[in-house]
């Protein structure tokens, strides 16, 4: 028995060690200014501090001002609650960085650029070049709207390379530390990458139609934000009421829409590996543009090798 004290005594020095790690790094990061400046936590160290921030009540979410809360429906059910909320934040990004990139997409639709490819779902995310193939893309959008009809996942809608550089620059901007900063005060876990983002433009009968669905890592954050001012429109997302079951079938209504006004960011994650039942609605007018963003949370493994290549 008094050759099981040392053990004992040297596991509760080496937690108590750990634990005021963590508390220092999390007290730094939450009074040390700009969080782009500040060098990485270990990823030990992050997840520690997570938890800690949750039992102190660190951990809240944050509403920025003007920010709205919506509580809708998925269309898979996790202990009998199928709701997930969703955030309607205004003036998300810097404006000037808005409208640079609202007229630089215009621009290049406007000299008919080969960067902008129209895709849709659910013909296997095909692409066609925006010159001189009218008569594909309304076949294609007619094939998406039959899915759409019949609940299935589908678009139809206009996407810039993302090898333009007006796309890289919007990527470069939806991973710097002020925007990243916006979505973990909603919540999202500071160690969340971004997955994918891109530049969009609705064009007359265009859409969106997510019928939720499982995704793959139970953090996942979707962010989309509206280029569209007053002149180009009304553009609209709706969502799937939020259901009482747990049956799939309790989805058939739309309960709420939102108009998304210039420079409106609509953010929402995955709840317990689900996603909102949403569409972006068809336009009756051309010109809508937009940006996207998802960010995804590492894998233990991906952050024990981010972690060593930075030592």
């Amino acid at each position: 028995e008094e050759g099981s004290v040392l053990p004992k005594l040297l596991m509760k020095v080496a937690t108590y060690g750990i634990v005021m790690m963590a508390l220092k790094y999390g007290k730094q990061n939450r009074e040390g200014g700009d969080a782009g400046a500040s060098k990485p936590q270990p990823w030990f160290i992050e997840r520690i501090t997570s938890i800690l921030d949750v039992f102190t009540g660190q951990r809240d979410t944050v509403l920025l001002p003007g920010t709205q809360t919506l509580r809708v429906g998925t269309s898979t059910a996790t202990n009998d609650d199928t709701k997930t909320t969703v955030y309607i934040v205004p003036d998300f990004l810097p404006t000037d960085t808005a409208i640079r990139w609202k007229e630089g997409a215009r621009y290049e639709w406007a000299r008919d650029s080969p960067a902008f490819h129209f895709v849709s779902l659910p013909l296997t995310n095909t692409r066609i070049h925006a010159e001189g193939e009218s008569s594909a893309t309304e076949s294609m959008n007619a094939t998406a709207h039959a899915a759409r009809s019949e609940g299935q996942h589908s678009m139809a809608r206009w996407e810039l390379q993302s090898a333009h550089p007006l796309a890289t620059e919007v990527t470069r901007i939806l991973t710097k530390s002020d925007i990243k900063d916006k979505l973990v005060a909603l919540g999202m876990e500071k160690g969340a990458d971004m997955k994918e983002a891109s530049v969009t433009r609705y064009s007359a009968g265009d859409f969106v139609y997510s019928a939720g669905g499982k995704v793959e890592r139970k953090s996942r954050w979707t962010v989309i934000v509206s280029l569209a001012d007053i002149k180009d429109g009304v553009s609209r997302v709706r969502f799937a009421c939020a259901s009482e079951g747990n049956s799939d079938e309790d989805i058939k209504e739309w309960c709420d829409t939102v108009k998304l006004d210039f420079n409106t960011a609509i953010v929402f994650s995955s709840n317990e590996g689900a996603v909102p039942v949403y569409e972006i609605m068809p336009n009756g007018l051309d010109g809508h543009y937009g940006v996207e963003g998802i960010y995804t949370r590492r894998s233990e493994e991906e952050a024990i090798q981010m972690e060593d290549k930075e030592l």
